[in-house]
């Protein structure tokens, strides 16, 4: 399935729902990611109706999607950015990432 949606995801997002506690999050988060979408996930109490208009409302907006962050730091600094793979913003959405700084001046002798 994810290579399916993978090989359609230039054209297509996928925004997909878990409903109830058997649902395969792994799957429907991965589907999400690899086609730009989103998933949602409702417990046996919750109604569909909100989410599912949360969806069609982010399905018709465009999405900003292969974002990179470059790091400009000197050549004996290296910067490990978090999260590694940026996920498709909205309109409205925010973007936290922070970069740990580490010296590798002791591995280049090496």
């Amino acid at each position: 399935i994810l290579r399916l949606v993978r090989r359609q995801a230039s054209t297509v997002r996928c925004f997909s729902f878990g409903m109830g506690p058997r649902a395969c999050r792994r799957l429907l988060k991965g589907m999400a990611k690899v086609s730009r979408g989103r998933a949602e996930f409702l417990s046996p109490a919750e109604r569909l109706q909100p989410k599912l208009i949360k969806s069609l409302k982010k399905a018709i907006e465009p999405a900003v999607s292969d974002i990179t962050i470059d790091w400009y730091v000197p050549d004996s600094m290296e910067a490990l950015l978090s999260p590694t793979e940026l996920p498709a913003l909205y309109p409205g959405d925010r973007l936290v990432s922070y970069c740990v700084l580490y010296s590798i001046d002791r591995f280049r002798n090496r």
